[in-house]
């Protein structure tokens, strides 16, 4: 199975009107907002028609009890805190793809918040840093299970569920 791609996320840029409105509060940051939005609906778009494509990608995570639990519980917050259309995430997906911010801006914050419950750890921006850049799904469940895949796992205390 291939990995997501999208090469117009690195190239895409703001036009000049969206750079202009960007520095006139209020209607400006609104205009600008709609603006960018308009320029990332294609790249959505296409991210969301490579996962609407995949089936099931439980077993490409190892046959590892511990590790299907931990690439469950991680796929589901990337579902969820991203807005994709499915958890059908690989592996060698690129985290700069599946970690995209493309609602609003804040996408990635919970994201790591919610991680750092599910998995009972505390990331620093070290750890983040080294792996968010070209680093794929993979390396983050690495991060987030050094030793055993399954222990690091905590119930959610509001609904006993992972």
């Amino acid at each position: 199975m291939t990995p997501l791609r999208c090469p117009a996320l690195e190239t895409t840029r703001p036009s000049k009107t969206e750079q202009c409105l960007a520095w006139i509060p209020v209607l400006g940051w609104t205009l600008a907002r709609a603006l960018e939005q308009a320029r990332f609906r294609p790249l959505v778009q296409s991210i969301k028609q490579q996962l609407r494509n995949r089936g099931d990608t439980s077993e490409l995570w190892g046959p590892e009890p511990g590790r299907q639990r931990a690439s469950a519980t991680l796929r589901r917050i990337l579902q969820e805190e991203f807005g994709w259309i499915n958890d059908h995430f690989i592996p060698e997906d690129p985290l700069d793809i599946v970690c995209w911010a493309h609602r609003d801006g804040l996408d990635g914050a919970s994201f790591i918040t919610r991680l750092e419950q599910a998995f009972g750890i505390s990331l620093t921006d070290a750890d983040w840093e080294r792996v968010s850049h070209d680093g794929s799904l993979n390396d983050l469940l690495r991060l987030l299970t050094p030793h055993d895949p399954g222990a690091k796992i905590v119930p959610n205390s509001s609904t006993g569920s992972f």
